[in-house]
């Protein structure tokens, strides 16, 4: 399975990601999930992605997508993911980091 991420470094903005299977595994079920918890004590603004929506191949590779639509709660930040499982078959899961643009980072070295 191959991913490509849009707009990674703009998480409050729309954005997707796509999960490409190879043709030996493209009757593979497709499932989107969160990896990390990026907020504190459960804050709502932390769900798991849509499900993934499978597009056909158009002008396209056949992909599964997962649109992520900021309605202005900033919550398309941390860590997602897509699972592809087949019955009797290993599950393969793969990851991308959707991060802040204006993010900051408080770094301690010692």
């Amino acid at each position: 399975m191959t991913m490509l991420s849009i707009n990674h470094f703009r998480s409050e903005a729309n954005g997707e990601y796509q999960c490409h299977l190879s043709d030996p595994d493209k009757n593979n079920t497709v499932t989107s999930f969160r990896t990390v918890e990026t907020r504190n004590d459960g804050d709502s603004n932390n769900p798991d992605p849509p499900a993934t929506e499978y597009h056909p191949s158009s002008n396209e590779y056949p992909h599964h997508k997962v649109t992520l639509t900021d309605y202005g709660n900033d919550e398309w930040f941390g860590v997602f993911g897509c699972r592809a499982t087949r019955s009797g078959k290993n599950e393969t899961r793969i990851s991308t980091t959707r991060m802040r643009s204006d993010g900051k980072c408080t770094c301690f070295f010692y």
